[in-house]
C-alpha cells in the first residue's frame, strides 16, 4: 500500500523504532511520494469532471493526508492531475 513518509514515519514508532532511525532509513530510500500520490490518485478514479468543487478538493485532500503525504506533495499531485492553478 502506497504510504507517505509521514505515515510511515509514525508506523515505525508505533512498533518501537525510535525516530532517528526511522528518520535515517526513510532519508535512504529513494521513494518519489509525488509518483505514489499520482498513482493513488489515478487508481481510486475520483469523479472529477470538469474544474473540482470545494468539497471534492476537501476530499482528494483528506485522502491523500490520510495516507501519510504532506501538503506540499497533496497540492502538487492535485494540480499535475486535475490541471488547477
Amino acid at each position: 500500500n502506497p504510504r507517505g513518509k509521514f505515515l510511515l514515519k509514525r508506523e515505525l514508532k508505533a512498533k518501537g523504532i525510535s525516530p532517528e532511525i526511522s528518520t535515517d532509513v526513510l532519508a535512504e530510500t529513494c521513494v518519489d511520494e509525488f509518483e505514489m500520490a499520482i498513482q493513488l490518485l489515478e487508481k481510486r478514479r475520483f469523479n472529477t469532471e470538469g474544474d473540482l468543487s470545494q468539497k471534492e478538493n476537501a476530499r482528494i485532500y483528506r485522502f491523500l493526508a490520510s495516507k501519510g503525504f504532506n501538503k506540499e506533495i497533496i497540492y502538487k499531485a492535485l494540480q499535475t492531475q486535475y490541471n488547477r492553478n
